[in-house]
């Protein structure tokens, strides 16, 4: 991720050929590929089973205990459980079990100095997303 901070263009590489080039940003946010999207950061690719893939990144994704409303702006919800919690400083990264899904990451950031979600270890949660806040891929 370094490269990432210091660099106004990337190129990502797999097997000696370019793949993707462009800005940080554009890498992270439009990758263009499922390896491009898997390299640069951490992201949630679920199967979309029709040879698509959605690119989820964690910090996208919203955690709450009650199913997000639509006037929340979250049009996407799916109920989990958390597997596991990971305290990292400026954030905390929750891997939460999907029925019938892969295990959803989910960061959140960590705005003040008390732990101030309560979430647990097995805890019945629901993760939401905006429409927009996936990239739908092909290869």
């Amino acid at each position: 991720m370094l490269a990432m901070s210091m660099a106004t263009r990337l190129a990502v590489m797999n097997a000696g050929r370019i793949v993707q080039i462009g800005t940080p940003h554009d890498l992270y946010e439009q990758p263009a590929s499922r390896f491009v999207a898997d390299f640069i950061g951490i992201a949630n690719i679920i199967d979309l089973r029709d040879g698509r893939w959605l690119v989820l990144r964690p910090e996208k994704i919203t955690l709450s205990v009650e199913r997000p409303a639509p006037e929340q702006a979250m049009e996407q919800a799916i109920a989990g459980t958390i597997a596991d919690i990971a305290y990292e400083g400026d954030r905390t990264l929750y891997r939460v079990t999907v029925k019938n899904g892969p295990m959803m990451l989910v960061s959140r950031a960590n705005t003040t100095r008390a732990r101030e979600d309560g979430f647990t270890r097995g805890q019945a949660v629901w993760l939401g997303w905006r429409n927009d806040a996936g990239q739908v891929l092909t290869a």
